[in-house]
């Protein structure tokens, strides 16, 4: 016979809590009604309300794009039924909200959803490559050092806070439109991918091609410089080599070359 543990009663007290606190039409603890006396409903809701707000407050300091284009009402509302949907799992909030892209696809409809979703994403990199850790670029001139017939079976290091975000909207020129002020014109409604990166002091965000983006991807899912370029000729048409190159050295997120290594020859 298999005898399954049984919960403790410090874990139902914090399984009751949470519940409690997150669900209306949950019961609030007995231990907690008898400790707060005949007025234990009214004392738990403004509990309840503080929890709500701190969290709420949370998604919006690291979405305030986002909540900038719902406007506050709205970005309240759907930050409720997140906190409510996806309450933190740790004590430490620095990553709570990371799924708040994905909850806004799914709370949402069409393409307005995932445009938001999308400026959503772009932010939240911001916040991933802002707590990456730290690496050196490799100085510029390292690249002129590579011969020509090197370049095809080299293999690209990028910097680790490198993050890529592929689009069908102008996510970084929104984001950019609406970071201060109220001036959220943008000159040309057009398709936009990003780069996100810290490879110094400060999270810098470029706007990419397509193209750049399907290069950049491959180098940072490891392939070599050749395969990337095949990768990305084949599946963009906008995509352009010079600018590829000069996207990836100017934004100085390489810090580290090696060569691939290739397949012997088998001859028959």
């Amino acid at each position: 016979m298999i005898v399954l543990p049984t919960e403790s009663g410090l874990a139902q007290l914090q399984r009751g809590f949470s519940e409690a606190i997150l669900f209306d039409s949950a019961p609030v603890p007995a231990t907690i009604r008898a400790a707060s006396g005949p007025a234990h409903a009214s004392r738990f809701g403004v509990y309840r309300n503080n929890v709500f707000a701190s969290l709420i407050n949370a998604i919006a300091a690291r979405y305030p794009v986002t909540r900038k284009l719902l406007w506050d009402d709205a970005f309240n509302r759907v930050a409720h039924r997140y906190v409510a949907t996806e309450p933190p799992r740790s004590p430490v909030l620095l990553h709570y909200g990371e799924s708040f892209p994905q909850f806004l696809r799914g709370v949402g409809q069409g393409v307005a959803a995932n445009y938001l979703a999308d400026i959503a994403a772009l932010e939240a990199a911001r916040t991933r490559a802002y707590h990456a850790a730290d690496a050196k670029p490799l100085a510029r001139d390292a690249f002129t050092a590579i011969s020509p017939d090197q370049w095809p079976d080299l293999q690209l290091e990028l910097h680790p806070s490198v993050e890529l975000l592929k689009s069908a909207f102008p996510v970084v020129s929104v984001w950019q439109a609406n970071r201060n002020g109220d001036d959220n014109a943008i000159g040309i409604w057009a398709v936009e991918c990003a780069l996100v990166a810290r490879p110094h002091l400060q999270v810098e965000v470029w706007p990419l091609s397509v193209g750049i983006y399907e290069f950049l991807a491959a180098l940072a899912a490891g392939q070599s410089v050749g395969a990337a370029i095949s990768h990305a000729a084949s599946d963009a048409s906008d995509f352009d080599l010079g600018e590829c190159f000069k996207t990836l050295i100017s934004a100085d997120i390489v810090v580290g070359l090696a060569l691939s290594k290739r397949p012997p020859d088998r001859h028959i």
